[in-house]
């Protein structure tokens, strides 16, 4: 006589797997999330406007082409620097054009002289301003604070002449460790600054511009005095 069939083992209820897959999904988003906020306050802190803990030791801001010593200068003998050494020139009797050298050292003399005067409201302040020059570009690096904000900005301009001074026309900005197109660099700048970038106009007394040539460390002027 065949054996009896052996009957089939009672299946084995199946868990629910709904709570593990939650936990899961749950734990990746929160991931992102996480990591999201630590690339803003990476991005924030590479800003240098604000201190970040921990991520602004990742800060390093922009880095001036070299270090000008600025030349003691008041305001005023900035403004008829040139056109005091063109009329020596006159004097001499040599024949104009005149062409004068003004060195950065004086420029960034003369521009501690009145940064405080070109700041958007007395809250600003400004600290390490200075103008080097190179053969190719003419670059502004300066700090600003405002309580707790901080702003540090390089720009480096092309010298543009106009009929009474040469205007700067920024081609390369940079706040914090970021590069910023002009035209938004023109904005935030105009925060803090009384004039926009691009709006600069550097005079000098009783001179008219022909010319004005960058060398390293210096631009030369070639003018007329206006006697």
């Amino acid at each position: 006589m065949p054996p009896e069939p052996t009957p089939p083992a009672p299946a084995r209820p199946t868990k629910p797997i709904f709570g593990k897959n939650a936990l899961i999904v749950m734990s990746v988003i929160a991931g992102c999330i996480l990591a999201v906020i630590l690339l803003l306050a990476f991005a924030v802190a590479k800003t240098g406007v604000i201190e970040v803990p921990f991520f602004s030791r990742f800060y390093h801001g922009p880095e001036p082409v070299h270090v000008v010593a600025p030349e003691a200068m008041s305001a005023d003998a900035f403004r008829v620097l040139v056109s005091s050494r063109l009329l020596a020139m006159a004097a001499e009797g040599k024949k104009p054009p005149y062409t004068t050298r003004v060195t950065e050292n004086e420029m960034t003399g003369g521009l501690k002289a009145v940064i405080d005067l070109a700041l958007r409201d007395e809250q600003w302040k400004a600290s390490d301003v200075q103008l080097a020059v190179t053969k190719d570009y003419l670059e502004f690096t300066g700090k600003f604070q405002r309580n707790t904000i901080h702003v540090d900005m390089r720009v480096r301009f092309i010298p543009i002449v106009e009929t009474n001074g040469v205007r700067f026309e920024p081609t390369d900005v940079r706040f914090g460790d970021y590069p910023v197109d002009p035209g938004v660099a023109r904005y935030v700048a105009g925060l803090i600054l009384s004039r926009d970038l691009g709006t600069w106009l550097m005079t000098f007394g009783e001179a008219t511009l022909q010319r004005v040539i960058l060398r390293d460390g210096a631009v030369d002027i070639v003018a007329y005095p206006t006697i």
